[in-house]
């Protein structure tokens, strides 16, 4: 496992960031859920349609499904439900509030898995018109099905098992495990990344950076080893501008598609006439190992 010694500048950033004076994460929320709102109201009202007349017929009755971590419950979803009341979605009645719903990240991933996917005609799950419910054969029922959801900042797992396939219904086996928990993110984010708690998309891009910098150790077998030295250390291309190019194709291009450990990987980060045969950088490209 590779950790940089300590996060890369812009993750400190986002880290430690304060909410305004005056502001909670609720006001956040609501001016963001306002904003998605708004949007798509209006995108529906001019792309459709008769949309506007359609929009005013429905505006009164629209029943709003978010979702949310597969560990959040009661004390998460009220603040949801209060920020989809401040952002104007809903009104703050008994009727308005039973308007909102919620469902896992770990349930709405199953659903997508199981009707829009390959994985999904692999469980031989259909789509009926006449009755709307997927359907699944019965041998399947009692199955367990492992959805991991590979996230920017974490990883999430959820383990289900089907109860009936008319209309499709789950279980959750256990517990969804999240590998940064709140507490652990709270008591100490330095030591949490340190640990590897952070496995998303986002810090895998993080320590590319802290890797070709030389800001980064290797943990083997719960032993701190020594720092491993960076390519672009001592290259004149370790400015905020080149690494900031890397990160981004590296991002774009090597994350993605990564599929073999024994092969090299080439970022592409400056021009043609870039070269560092010492660095491996060799017409805008760095090579790194697999």
């Amino acid at each position: 496992m590779i950790s940089p010694t300590e996060p890369p500048a812009a993750m400190k950033d986002q880290m430690n960031t304060q909410l305004p004076k005056g502001k909670t994460i609720v006001d956040v929320f609501a001016d963001f859920m306002r904003y998605l709102f708004d949007s798509a109201k209006e995108l529906f009202k001019s792309t459709e349609s008769n949309g506007e007349l359609r929009w005013d017929s429905v505006s009164d009755t629209i029943e709003l499904v978010l979702t949310h971590p597969n560990e959040w419950r009661g004390p998460q979803q009220t603040q949801l439900r209060t920020a989809a009341v401040r952002a104007g979605i809903v009104p703050d009645t008994p009727a308005g509030r039973s308007r909102v719903h919620f469902v896992t990240e770990g349930e709405a991933s199953f659903n997508f898995c199981a009707t829009h996917t390959q994985t999904g005609k692999d469980l031989k799950v259909c789509h009926s018109a006449l009755v709307r419910s997927y359907l699944l054969t019965p041998s399947q029922l009692g199955d367990q099905v492992l959805i991991i959801d590979a996230g920017g900042g974490t990883i999430d797992i959820s383990t289900y098992t089907i109860l009936n396939t008319g209309p499709l219904q789950v279980e959750e086996l256990y517990e969804s495990e999240c590998e940064l928990d709140e507490l652990q993110y709270q008591v100490s984010r330095l030591s949490a990344l340190l640990l590897g708690l952070l496995q998303g998309g986002e810090f895998v891009t993080a320590r590319a950076r802290a890797m070709v910098q030389g800001a980064f150790y290797v943990f083997l077998a719960g032993q701190l080893l020594t720092p491993q030295p960076g390519k672009l250390k001592e290259s004149k291309f370790n400015t905020p501008g080149d690494l900031d190019a890397f990160s981004q194709k590296f991002d774009e291009g090597v994350k993605r598609v990564f599929s073999n450990d024994q092969a090299p990987q080439y970022v592409k980060f400056g021009s043609l006439r870039d070269n560092d045969p010492d660095c491996g950088i060799k017409a805008g490209r760095l090579a790194l190992t697999g």
